[in-house]
């Protein structure tokens, strides 16, 4: 009787050390999806500022892709606030979305501001030379020359540059294209 009175409270323990096993191997298995879910957060993470990085260079297919790329970090950190409440702070990820979304905005205007500088610059490299030539002329001045050979009569020509309107009007055309940029 004592034997069987043994067996069956080690058949017991060894139930009850399995259903423990079973629930650390399920509590490990939801840990190990949200730290998988939280890897990948974090690698889109650093994608998206890897790619703002390069802001200065961008073009609106450039801008695109990070729009979607932020749209899909979103979702995953979304996912990740609905699911796991009990192991994430929910305003913590409310407050990264927000931080993703506000720099995008910021990313997406920097990006607007080089391109139209790059107008400008494309204004005064390619037109200012052109109307400075133009704008700039010379007015030669000739006069008689001072000491011995001015006494018999020798003159000197001298160039002097004098400015038309042309630089006036490449001024104020400048001056228009920098307030536009600004107002934008």
């Amino acid at each position: 009787m004592i034997i069987v009175i043994l067996v069956i409270t080690v058949i017991c323990i060894v139930i009850y050390t399995r259903c423990k096993v079973k629930q650390f191997e399920d509590i490990l298995s939801e840990a190990n999806v949200i730290r998988e879910k939280i890897y990948k957060s974090h690698l889109s993470i650093t994608e998206l500022i890897t790619l703002g990085e390069s802001v200065i260079i961008w073009d609106k297919s450039d801008y695109n892709i990070y729009h979607s790329l932020r749209i899909k970090t979103d979702s995953v950190l979304l996912g990740m606030k609905s699911d796991y409440v009990n192991f994430m702070n929910s305003d913590q990820i409310d407050s990264l979305r927000i931080l993703l979304e506000v720099k995008e905005k910021h990313l997406c205007r920097i990006m607007e501001a080089v391109q139209s500088w790059e107008d400008v610059d494309s204004f005064i490299v390619n037109e200012f030379p052109i109307i400075a030539n133009q704008s700039i002329k010379f007015k030669t001045i000739t006069y008689n020359k001072k000491g011995l050979a001015g006494l018999f009569g020798k003159k000197e020509t001298v160039k002097v540059p004098f400015y038309s309107d042309g630089m006036i009007d490449l001024n104020n055309k400048l001056t228009s294209l920098l307030i536009d940029i600004i107002l934008k």
